[in-house]
């Protein structure tokens, strides 16, 4: 858990202080929020010094005393000025290091550490107050659900997460939506309308709240893209809203039907329904909703007061989608690649089907890399219905960019193995060349794109798939590195006894050796190969399982 020091409400430049707790140790440090990235001080135990630290009975507590001021670092803040205080607490790793907040919350107003009035200890506005329930908490079901009023929720048991009520008002419709919230500034949620259970074509009713002021809004779904319609208040009127105990409630009216706009549907007639909520910019704008939006399992008639229960699609597309990739990536090009590289001198007098093993081995490989990669590119253009439209972070818009070309390099290369010259072709070379750069680009840029891939909403894969991908790329690399040594002492042990060898190309790895006896390092190539293999095979085999099961 951490306390930060900010100029506004907002992170992005604050001075912060943790106390972080792995297997009963505390420790404290001190960090700065760089914009959305936090990062620790070079000396992260800067002016900072911990008095106490216990977790018992659910309940964390930290004590330590930190320097009101310092001299030398500009990112630890001078605590005698006024500032606004932010909390937030998440989940630590095992080296101290620490997760993305799932839980925050932030004074309205500034003020200084020396004043010790209590005035500002629990703000009260008529938009934000000391936060009474957490992350994972829900609020009760309205007991007129099904009675006066029309639902559409995901309420068990215990209560519910999101809710949208609907209450029949003359020309009007009105509505309700409440949901809980992990951000307690600049949120929206929204209701849409659809004649199916996928995002496109969707005229849609948005809240948003900034800085305690709540408005709404007409916007439409075009394909993966939400754009506000012309006049994005036409047939609708606020008549409430509230952000209180993580809590985001917004009551408003909508005409039934709008003559002159088609992107503003008719709402008499049955729709599916979706809610979908995010954080917003401080012109009210929208980002990229913060989770799949859930879809109700039915369409629904908004004449009547039943009530709709939600489900989230499983995208099961994108599911194969990703799956191929991993199969193809992780699995395929890996040995594919290794056998190409590095077992051209082994096996020399065994053929399968009169080929050499290692070709025959590379060749089924980059076949079965190939067919996965583009079923998975057609897959995709399917579920999408055209090119995706990505909104978020950089990363996660670049990955269909990455895709078009990671499919058309793996198109172009096996073409160019039609037109492969002779061995003792002099543009021999320059084929070899050619033909391993762009296998290369193509690998490495389609690992990259799997990473991108994982963090996207409509897969639902979970952080840590992110370190079983980053486990792998470590396990390649080491096998790299010890498949190189042995290859250099092969080479070295080719020039001491003269050994007859033909040389593959200028990369410098040997294509063919010509004696009978196993060439210099075999046996633990072999063993780095059943290594490879092995390890490459549970990864791929994990990496699908999480992909299906989540």
């Amino acid at each position: 858990m951490a306390i930060g020091f900010s100029a506004d409400e907002h992170m992005g430049d604050d001075s912060v202080s943790e106390c972080v707790v792995v297997d009963g140790t505390v420790k404290v440090f001190q960090s700065y929020n760089d914009g959305f990235i936090n990062r620790r001080l070079q000396n992260a135990t800067f002016g900072i010094d911990l008095v106490s630290g216990s977790v018992k009975n659910n309940v964390f507590e930290c004590s330590f005393l930190r320097k009101r001021s310092v001299i030398g670092n500009d990112k630890v803040f001078d605590i005698d000025r006024p500032w606004h205080v932010l909390f937030a607490r998440g989940i630590a790793n095992p080296d101290f290091s620490k997760q993305y907040h799932e839980f925050t919350s932030v004074s309205p107003l500034a003020w200084t550490m020396i004043d010790y009035s209590g005035s500002h200890a629990t703000p009260t506005l008529s938009d934000r107050s000391t936060p009474a329930t957490v992350l994972g908490d829900k609020f009760a079901k309205d007991s007129e659900c099904g009675v006066t009023k029309g639902c559409y929720h995901n309420c068990d048991s215990v209560g519910c997460t999101f809710q949208v009520t609907w209450q029949p008002d003359g020309v009007d419709m009105r509505f309700g939506l409440k949901t809980i919230v992990t951000s307690r500034t600049n949120i929206w949620m929204a209701v849409g309308f659809s004649a199916d259970d996928k995002m496109g074509d969707d005229s849609v009713n948005e809240c948003v709240v900034v800085g305690g002021t709540v408005k709404v809004f007409q916007s439409f779904n075009n394909g993966r893209q939400n754009s506000r319609v012309l006049d994005p208040a036409l047939g609708l009127r606020i008549d409430s809203g509230s952000l209180k105990d993580s809590v985001f409630e917004c009551s408003f009216r909508r005409a039934k039907a709008v003559e002159g706009n088609s992107r503003i549907f008719n709402i008499s007639e049955t729709w599916n329904l979706m809610f979908a909520q995010g954080t917003a910019n401080t012109d009210f704008s929208i980002r990229e909703h913060s989770s799949i939006p859930s879809v109700s399992t039915g369409p629904v008639n908004l004449k009547q007061t039943s009530e709709a229960l939600s489900h989230t699609p499983t995208h099961f597309l994108v599911k194969v989608h990703g799956c191929l990739m991993v199969i193809a990536w992780i699995f395929a090009v890996s040995i594919g690649m290794v056998a190409a590289r590095y077992f051209k001198s082994m096996w020399s007098e065994v053929t399968i089907l009169g080929l050499k093993v290692w070709f025959q081995i590379h060749r089924t490989c980059m076949v079965l890399a190939f067919v996965a990669t583009c079923s998975g590119f057609i897959i995709i253009f399917i579920d999408v219905q055209g090119y995706s439209q990505i909104e978020g972070e950089d990363y996660k818009k670049a990955h269909p960019i990455l895709g078009i070309i990671v499919t058309a390099l793996v198109i172009i290369n096996p073409i160019m193995s039609i037109f492969r010259p002779g061995p003792l072709d002099n543009k021999r070379p320059i084929f070899n060349w050619a033909h391993w750069g762009v296998g290369t680009s193509a690998y490495i840029l389609g690992v990259i794109c799997i990473f991108f891939g994982t963090q996207l909403n409509r897969v639902r894969a979970p952080f840590y798939l992110t370190y079983i991908l980053a486990g792998y790329v470590a396990w390649q690399v080491f096998t790299t590195l010890v498949l190189e040594g042995v290859l250099c002492f092969a080479a070295r042990q080719y020039s001491d006894n003269k050994t007859n060898h033909i040389q593959m190309d200028s990369i410098g790895y040997v294509e063919e050796h010509k004696s009978k006896s196993s060439p210099p390092g075999s046996l633990v190539k072999k063993i780095i190969l059943g290594l490879h293999v092995v390890i490459v095979s549970g990864i791929t085999v994990a990496s699908i399982v999480v992909l299906v099961i989540n």
